[in-house]
């Protein structure tokens, strides 16, 4: 048989890979805008892309939710100024200080116009948020010359920062990654020269005055000894797997839900010679052409193609939405969980609440607290004290962040008036967590006074005040009235088996009246004998006439 042309009309609708674009690829994607073209020769290499890092919680919202969690909980509630020894404890002025203290951060941290004068909250969230994203945290600190001191405080971004080789400083890349505009800084503590008792003096180490200094926070990794990396390093394959899921559903939903679909058509068979045409009637290619016409996003998915009148063609399913998992529903949640695990955070802090009750939720709390705010938090505490505080002139200070509560208020409130009932909170605890602040203490004396039916050494109380250290004392209110008959420790019968505890008190009621029955028993006897005796004393009396 001779060969023949088949024509198919319409030979096919083309069949397209609906492709979605997304501003930012986390990881292999290059910006044209941010990224620098080279790393500068001078710097140290980070031991890996610090923009792309920083971009990860652009295209991820579970990564953003985890890390402003643990930059909120561990510097972000607040903060406190305490005495670093409260042994030390001397005068009112320490409070007066507190307060001056706190009005130097403030006013430190509000000279930063870029970040739109924060407050020294505000900043330190920044640079937490920074350390997180890529490893590595930097406040940027001005001095005085005429005194040396402290008088600003700017947060740096973290991914523009490099370290320079001859580990001297630092250098700040420009906002769109370039070298010539680069600003250069001193390491910490390295500007001015300090005397003896560790007080920064005008005198210049190195450098100039309008070269600042750099204070670093990062997370300690074995990579390098000048960068820090994130907790997820390791999930960048599990980024893009998410990131790619992410698009294939919206690709999904742009084609209102249609899968890749092959529509076959029989037409009518003519021959032209060595020419077989296939031709499909005309009102069926219109019905098809207004189906996806009145939705376009059909067009990339449909394919169609028409078979000679007769042809046999067979369903052929190559997969159920259910077999499939096209939503990667189950995908994508599993990469939430090692999220989580990478920065060891509980669920409840990215409202993964399905199976979270009250108690479960307070123990999540309780454990993320453990395990990564208390240990943050007293990084950063130590970190300040020895450093921003120490050159404001505060030495004996220190900045201490508000904790997470883990107890509800109530339940706070019922563990300090248990422990006042047995004598082992003070007054300033106990009114912490009923909600007060400490009552305001008179200056400390060398006089002994008396007051309330204390002994303090203290100068005398002004209206409105207490004597020093009254807030420090050990406060006992004792059982409140109704509670005397509270169940003691050993007595109750909470655990122990149905019938045993009224099988006890039978066995000590029995023991009790067989006690009372001998006492009675004995006293019978003496009395007894004693009446007797009695009865012989005056018969011998009477024998004798007395």
């Amino acid at each position: 048989m001779a060969d023949q042309t088949v024509d198919l009309e319409p030979a096919f609708v083309d069949l397209e890979k609906a492709t979605l674009e997304v501003a930012g690829d986390p990881i292999l994607g290059d910006s044209k805008q941010d990224k620098p073209a080279r790393e500068p020769k001078e710097a140290i290499d980070p031991p890996a892309d610090l923009w792309a890092l920083a971009r990860l919680s652009a295209t991820n919202s579970t990564r953003r939710a985890i890390i402003d969690a643990i930059a909120r909980n561990t510097v972000g509630l607040g903060y406190t100024i305490q005495l670093a020894d409260q042994e030390e404890r001397d005068s009112k002025d320490d409070e007066e200080r507190t307060k001056n203290v706190r009005l130097a951060l403030e006013a430190a941290a509000a000279r930063d116009v870029r970040l739109d004068r924060p407050s020294f909250t505000e900043l330190m969230m920044a640079v937490k948020t920074d350390e997180e994203e890529v490893g590595n945290g930097y406040i940027e600190v001005s001095r005085n010359r005429l005194t040396g001191r402290i008088d600003g405080l700017f947060h740096a971004p973290a991914k523009r920062v490099r370290r320079l080789k001859d580990r001297s400083g630092f250098m700040l890349l420009s906002a769109g990654g370039g070298v010539d505009d680069a600003i250069y800084f001193s390491n910490f503590g390295e500007k001015v020269e300090y005397t003896p008792e560790g007080e920064p003096t005008t005198s210049l180490a190195r450098g100039n005055w309008e070269m600042n200094e750099l204070l670093p926070f990062r997370i300690y990794s074995s990579e390098s000894r000048d960068y820090g990396l994130p907790r997820d390093v390791g999930m960048a394959l599990e980024y893009m797997g998410d990131k790619l899921s992410a698009e294939s559903n919206i690709s999904f939903f742009d084609s209102s839900g249609t899968p890749p679909t092959v529509i076959f058509v029989q037409g009518d068979e003519t021959q032209d010679g060595q020419r077989i045409k296939v031709r499909v009637p005309q009102s069926t290619v219109d019905r098809i052409a207004h189906t996806l016409k009145s939705d376009g996003g059909h067009r990339h998915r449909v394919a169609i193609i028409p078979l000679p009148s007769g042809a046999k063609t067979d369903k052929v399913e190559l997969g159920k939405i259910s077999d499939r998992d096209m939503g990667f529903v189950e995908f994508r949640k599993d990469i939430r969980s090692r999220q989580l695990a990478a920065y060891r955070l509980s669920p409840i802090f990215v409202s993964q609440t399905d199976d979270a009750g009250r108690y479960t939720a307070e123990v999540q709390r309780a454990i993320s607290l453990e395990q990564v705010f208390d240990p943050e938090q007293a990084r950063y505490e130590n970190r300040l004290q020895q450093t921003i505080l120490k050159d404001l002139g505060y030495p004996r200070f220190q900045i201490v962040f508000k904790r997470l509560a883990v107890e509800a208020d109530a339940a706070r409130r019922d563990s300090a008036d248990k422990m006042a009932e047995a004598g082992t909170i003070t007054r300033r605890e106990h009114r912490k967590a009923h909600g007060y602040a400490a009552l305001p203490e008179a200056a400390k004396s060398a006089t002994e006074i008396e007051w309330q039916g204390g002994i303090y050494k203290s100068a005398e109380p002004e209206p409105g005040q207490v004597p020093f250290g009254w807030n420090d004392e050990l406060i006992n209110t004792g059982q409140p009235a109704g509670a005397e008959n509270r169940v003691v420790e050993g007595t109750g019968q909470q655990g122990l088996r149905p019938g045993v505890g009224a099988r006890r008190r039978r066995q000590e009621t029995r023991a009790g009246t067989s006690a009372s029955a001998e006492a009675g028993a004995a006293g019978l006897a003496v009395q007894t004998r004693a009446a007797g005796g009695a009865a012989t004393n005056g018969a011998r009396e009477a024998a004798t006439g007395r």
